[in-house]
């Protein structure tokens, strides 16, 4: 539950006048239109849903046995916003600063995560934790520190819904580590497909792009469907089983970089009938899926996906639906869910 969800990326230059071209990596580009996102409040909103439904499940509502799909609406939002940003700079800065970029996620999650880390050390040493649970925290520290938990529980071989009996004091950090991996993965890929193009036009480039995420999402259901016939904790652990939700949320991205409103009338009911649907089903996987339910790999996931697209798509309308999602309390929660996580 990465902290790129924050902010919603802007149109403004990041680079700075007079910067070196020696110390950054660039891709210089012709400009498209591209529509500002600025800050859109019925995304914290979701964000306030999804931590609601990941706490709920920690907290054995029998209501809520799949809660943990937070984590999956979580996965796509922030490749939504995490692409935008990218793209949005592409267009008007008519460059890729990565260096600049990686330096701000940084800034952004590696505080509030290293302060948790060292609480969660020094409760250890006043006793807070079992024995088990202490030789867990051992072994998970440096894992978290790397942004590799994930990896570490699938060598390890851990199953994330046993840990409810003597949970890892650091357990939620496998899902920052799948984000914290794309936040370094997903520009590397705009990079790529920015350079296969040579001198094509950006709207070429950006076409190809929606193809190569398409492919991947594709290829990363597949691995996730297989994976899981042998071992449903590694599908659920893994980098690539998981990044279909979060390439989903860039495959979007793309979709709306030129243009984020819908002007028809007759259009935005249409999609504030979609985005209730898509909020409906969603709150549907949330209360009959398993862990261990065989649907869920990859479909469910996929579905989750989907849906929160399309609820992505239709809180960037003005409508009834967006402005349901806006409420101040809901406000509230999404804009300290990281830390709340």
């Amino acid at each position: 539950m990465g902290k790129a969800d924050v902010a919603a990326p802007s149109g403004s230059s990041p680079t700075s006048a007079g910067s070196s071209p020696t110390r950054q990596t660039s891709i210089r580009l012709q400009g498209i239109p591209a529509t500002p996102l600025g800050q859109v409040a019925a995304l914290d909103g979701m964000r306030a849903l999804a931590v609601l439904a990941v706490l709920f499940y920690h907290a054995r509502f029998r209501w809520l046995p799949g809660g943990f799909l937070g984590v999956s609406a979580f996965f796509t939002l922030s490749g939504f916003l995490i692409t935008s940003l990218l793209l949005r700079e592409w267009v008007s800065a008519e460059k890729l600063d990565f260096r600049r970029f990686w330096s701000r996620r940084g800034r952004r999650l590696l505080p509030a995560a290293w302060v948790t880390i060292a609480l969660v050390i020094a409760m250890g040493a006043a006793g807070v934790w079992d024995t088990e649970q202490l030789r867990d925290l051992r072994s998970d520290v440096p894992y978290s520190l790397l942004s590799l938990l994930n990896w570490h529980f699938i060598r390890a071989d851990r199953s994330y819904g046993a840990q409810f009996a003597a949970p890892s004091p650091l357990e939620h950090f496998w899902s920052l580590a799948v984000e914290q991996q794309f936040y370094l993965i997903l520009p590397l890929i705009v990079m790529g497909v920015l350079l296969l193009k040579g001198r094509g036009t950006q709207r070429k480039r950006l076409r190809l792009l929606a193809i190569v995420l398409a492919v991947l999402i594709v290829l990363s259901a597949i691995a996730n469907g297989l994976l899981a016939q042998g071992a449903i904790d590694r599908s659920y652990f893994g980098t690539e089983t998981r990044a279909a939700e979060i390439l989903m949320g860039a495959l979007l991205a793309c979709f709306t970089l030129r243009r984020t409103q819908v002007y028809s009338v007759v259009l935005q009911r249409v999609l504030v009938l979609f985005g209730v649907a898509a909020a409906c089903i969603t709150v549907w996987l949330w209360h009959v899926a398993r862990l261990r339910s065989d649907w869920l790999y990859p479909w469910g996931f996929l579905l989750t996906a989907v849906c929160t697209s399309v609820i992505i798509f239709a809180s960037l309308q003005k409508s009834i639906f967006s402005r349901a999602l806006s409420l101040p309390p809901l406000l509230w929660l999404g804009r300290i869910s990281y830390g709340v996580y």
